[in-house]
């Protein structure tokens, strides 16, 4: 199929990076986070070379203001739930402590919690849920419909209905991904 502009015939393309984040026409985001993971690599390595001083708490400063926000940029969009990407943007905080000296001989659980860190996955969610919390309660511009269903067991009289899904894109979209998981309530 073939789109046009004033006689002007659009080209398909596969791909298209819009405000920094790339989709393709499945809505996948495997080339995205390919990208950010090896821009990441790229800063990470060159924190480590430039900086002198060895204080892990100056590189993980370091991390968390350079490194961090390439990771987490517009992760609202893109958040995986396959595990192999999800294992591909941890790599990166993984490989970084490890490189800290007087850490690298810790389990990454125990450098996370030396330095004061969360996991990427954890952030996402928590960023999920801060932006699932500002819709259902007004604080931003976003209007999404839910389906509530009533509930005779405990806990609140209105819970999230589950919309069945048969596509992953839909089915993995962000608020159905929290309703799966039972994390979010609708309390009236």
């Amino acid at each position: 199929m073939t789109y046009n502009i004033d006689g002007h015939v659009l080209p398909f393309t596969d791909h298209i990076r819009d405000l920094g984040v790339y989709h393709d026409s499945r809505l996948k985001y495997d080339e995205h986070i390919s990208n950010i993971v090896h821009n990441a690599f790229s800063r990470s390595v060159l924190i480590l070379k430039c900086f002198h001083s060895h204080d892990y708490r100056l590189l993980k400063l370091a991390f968390t203001t350079y490194v961090r926000p390439l990771l987490e940029f517009s992760s609202r969009v893109w958040s995986p739930h396959y595990k192999y990407l999800i294992d591909k943007l941890e790599s990166m905080q993984r490989f970084f402590t490890r490189k800290l000296s007087g850490l690298n001989e810790l389990s990454h659980f125990f450098r996370l919690k030396m330095l004061g860190l969360e996991t990427l996955e954890r952030r996402r969610l928590i960023y999920d849920l801060v932006l699932y919390y500002k819709i259902l309660h007004g604080h931003c511009d976003i209007v999404l419909s839910f389906a509530s269903g009533s509930s005779v067991t405990r806990g609140y009289n209105f819970k999230l209905a589950k919309q069945t899904c048969s596509i992953d894109v839909r089915k993995y979209f962000m608020a159905i991904e929290l309703m799966m998981h039972g994390i979010v309530y609708l309390t009236l």
